[in-house]
Parts: structure tokens; sequence; C-alpha cells
């Protein structure tokens, strides 16, 4: 009986011994396998510098710091543009007149052409009328006016058929020729002040808010004088230096956690899109000496879109 009693106690004591045995180096593999990376870096941001493309006085400013703005919408334009605008006017009204000239020419070299068409065959009956005669002239069968008469009759249809092709010679290669190359001159002139006055006017280059305004209206711009900043908060990133002994914890498309001490209870999750191929020093950045002289590889972690974090924000990501 006393030895049934102390069995129990006997197995606790041997299970404990095997939790001291064995528990701590569990433990410790366990965290050794699944224990996280936390490092630090800064949210960064789609941004883009809009620079002049001209130089003239800005006339009109349509966006204010702020303001948020889709691909395409008209920023500013300069004092010029309505001249420009006026010339470009212009240039249609002389290309159309010229294009209506040309149609004029096509209508009469068709005209021309059924003349002529209709003289080839007048001449083909006059010459057959002409030999028939001239048989019948030496024959003595007919008289030698009309003879003469038949003869002047096949020369003057033969003249009026020469003078038909010069005049669509001419309408072909000179008028009709000539309007192209007057055409061809204006398209050229109207394509160039096209060209110039798409660079009067400044279109957003991409979706954003316009985090900077360089300039005011009555300013005069300068070729590639930056004249805003425009800010994409839907395209973020985070920019981190995972050491090199820790490496074997990442991979591509690996989701992270990110954490910024502004939401400390907002937990984002992130995504790395990026990993240097080749190791670096750590970043000057970085505060302490000892730190910059360990070799890391930067990663680039993507964030997602509609969150709360902002450009320059610092954060902590959990790896």
């Amino acid at each position: 009986m006393k030895k049934n009693k102390l069995l129990p106690f006997i197995i606790i004591v041997l299970v404990l011994i095997l939790l001291n045995m064995y528990l701590p180096s569990f433990i410790s593999s366990l965290f050794s396998h699944h224990q996280s990376l936390k490092v630090s870096g800064y949210v960064e941001t789609e941004t883009i510098r809009v620079a002049s493309q001209f130089q003239g006085i800005i006339s009109k400013i349509y966006v204010q710091e702020g303001q948020y703005v889709h691909q395409n919408t008209l920023l500013l334009e300069s004092l010029d543009t309505l001249d420009l605008e006026t010339k470009i006017s212009e240039l249609n009204t002389r290309i159309s007149l010229l294009n209506l000239n040309y149609q004029k020419i096509d209508d009469q070299l068709i005209s021309l052409q059924y003349e002529l068409n209709a003289l080839n065959l007048q001449y083909a009956q006059t010459k057959d009328d002409f030999q028939r005669i001239k048989t019948l002239y030496k024959t003595k069968n007919t008289t030698e006016k009309k003879y003469l008469a038949s003869l002047r009759q096949k020369k003057i249809t033969a003249q009026k058929i020469k003078k038909f092709k010069k005049d669509l010679e001419i309408l072909q290669k000179y008028e009709k020729e000539n309007i192209l190359k007057q055409i061809t001159i204006l398209q050229t002139q109207k394509y160039n002040l096209i060209n110039k006055l798409a660079k009067r006017k400044i279109f957003a280059p991409s979706s954003g808010t316009i985090t900077q305004k360089y300039i005011e209206k009555g300013e005069l711009a300068l070729y590639s004088k930056p004249l805003f900043e425009i800010t994409n908060n839907q395209n973020q990133w985070i920019y981190v230096y995972v050491p090199e002994k820790n490496l074997g914890q990442i991979k591509l498309n690996q989701k992270v956690r990110i954490f910024n001490d502004t939401f400390p209870q907002k937990i984002i999750i992130g995504k790395i899109i990026y990993i240097a191929p080749e190791a670096d020093f750590t970043p000057q950045n970085i505060q302490l000496q000892e730190d910059r002289v360990k070799t890391v590889f930067k990663v680039k972690i993507k964030v997602p879109k509609n969150n709360i974090l902002k450009r320059g924000m610092p954060v902590d990501v959990v790896l």
C-alpha cells in the first residue's frame, strides 16, 4: 500500500526532472526559429516635381497647395497662350482654304479628263474621215477643198488635245503640287505652335496632392524651374536595413507588420518587394558608429493604399 501511495509522487518528480532537462532547450529552439526581427525606417512617398518647359509670364494658376488633382489636370498656363491659340486658328483657316482649292483643282482635272476623252474620240473620228477623204482625193473622187477642210479639222482637233494635255499637266504637276507644298509648310508651322502651346500649359503628370507651389501668377517661369510638387500618398514604401546575419529570415512577398508611435494601436501589414542583391554598410544616418560599420542588406517594403501613414514618419517594422 505504501508503494502505491508513493507512485504518484515518484511520477511527478520524474516529470519535473525531464522538464528541467529538456524544456529550456525546446523553448530556445522554438525562439531561434520564430524569433522576430525589428528594424526601423521612414515612410517614403512617390513625389513628382513638375518643372517648367518654357520661359514666360504666368497668367493663370488653377490649383493651390493641399488640393488633390487627377492626372492631366490643368495646373497653369502662360501669358502668350491666347496669342498661340489665335495663330493656330489662323493657320487652320489657311489650311482649310488650300484644301478647298486642292479639291477644286481635282474637280477641274476630272472635268478636263472627260473633255480630253471626248476629244480623243473626236480625233479618232476626224482621222478616219481624213483617211477616207484622202483616198477619195487621190482617185479624183472628191474636191481639193473637202480634202483641205478635213486636214484642217484633223489638225485643229490634234491641237486641242495637245492644249488639254498641257493644261492637265500644269494643274497636276504645278498648281496641285504647289498647294500640297503650301499645306505641308503650314501644317509644320501649326505642329510647332501646338507643341509650343502644349508646353505653355502645364498638366499634372499623375494624380496626387499639391504639396508645394513654387510660383505665383505674374511671376516669370524659367525653363526647367520647379513649379509644383505633387505627392501621391497612395504609393508609399519603406526602406529598412537588415543585418547580414538575419538575411535568412526574409524573402520576397513576405508579409511584415508596421508600427508607428503616432498610432500605436494600429498595425499595418506591408510586403517585401525588393531585397538588395549585395551587402552594404549601414547608412550614415544611423547614430551609433559601431552600427555604421556593420554590413546590411537594403530592403524595400510596399505599404498598402489608403493607410494613415504620411511621408517622413518614422516606423518600426517587424519581419
